[in-house]
């Protein structure tokens, strides 16, 4: 028999989380002259989770877009995920689903 053991995870403060995302998309990214805002509001969607914030930053590299871009495709797609997500039983929030 599997036990699991619930762990509380640490975020990073927002400052971070919002310096890891402009540098983690630096070169990849098209700028605009709102991305510290940008990255500033995914950060506090994402919860400031360090994994949803990487796995945020790599989507916008790897499709090239901007901040503002990946935040209409992340609300785009929240209604989808509301639908099948239970937060009981995947123990995490729905920002991580989405992402």
């Amino acid at each position: 028999m599997l036990f699991f053991h619930q762990m509380e995870l640490d975020v990073l403060p927002l400052d971070d989380s919002v310096s890891f995302l402009l540098e983690r998309t630096a070169e990849k990214r098209r700028p605009k002259t709102d991305d510290e805002d940008q990255a500033r509001q995914i950060a506090e969607e994402l919860g400031r989770l360090a994994l949803a914030l990487e796995q945020a930053g790599a989507y916008i590299c790897q499709r090239k877009m901007t901040f503002g871009q990946y935040r209409k495709s992340w609300d785009e797609q929240r209604e989808k995920v509301i639908e099948w997500f239970d937060e009981r039983t995947m123990q995490y929030p729905r920002s991580v689903a989405v992402t």
